[in-house]
């Protein structure tokens, strides 16, 4: 299954309801889906984790989070 397109849905009720700007809240939730979509180790999965530089799937969440913070994006508000 495909999650392309779920952070960016997932991320209008923090627009609408907890006034985020949307590219915040897409960048919130982005690596919580990119997770998801390479959690099931199928060999499309670990090829994109490999081409993203990303050793696993909780390498690929650390280092997603951290490129967050880095850049000033807070989880919660």
């Amino acid at each position: 299954m495909e999650y392309s397109n779920s952070a960016h849905a997932f991320s209008y009720p923090f627009t609408t309801y907890y006034n985020y700007p949307h590219g915040h809240a897409v960048a919130i939730t982005f690596p919580f889906f990119m997770k998801l979509n390479c959690s099931n180790n199928n060999e499309k999965s670990i090829k994109l984790l490999s081409l993203l530089g990303y050793n696993s799937n909780d390498d690929l969440e650390k280092r997603m989070l951290n490129y967050i913070d880095t850049i000033g994006l807070r989880l919660k508000k």
